[in-house]
């Protein structure tokens, strides 16, 4: 369900551990796009992205389970994160830090 959501554009991980999804964005247009909500948190995009990425959140707990943690990586950095989400609310976001 998470990778039909992201089509080609990204892989992912799982940790059965941790019950968190790792978005890695593979498409270089996408990372290029990552790159500048970086650059510029205050991005349209990034509103319209975390939305997104909290439906796919609200999908996997009606789905699966509540507990499950999507995580948005940094395109050039697996060990950063930029967003994280668990049952569709936003635990982390790097632009409110």
């Amino acid at each position: 369900m998470l990778k039909e959501g992201l089509r080609d554009g990204a892989d992912v991980e799982y940790d059965g551990g941790k019950k968190q999804f790792s978005v890695i964005m593979t498409n270089d247009k996408l990372k290029d796009s990552l790159n500048k909500i970086k650059e510029n948190p205050a991005d349209k995009k990034w509103p319209k992205l975390i939305k997104a990425f909290q439906h796919l959140s609200k999908q996997i707990e009606s789905n699966l389970a509540k507990g499950y943690t999507i995580r948005l990586v940094e395109p050039d950095n697996k060990e950063q994160t930029m967003l994280t989400i668990t049952d569709g609310k936003t635990t982390y976001d790097f632009a409110a830090q």
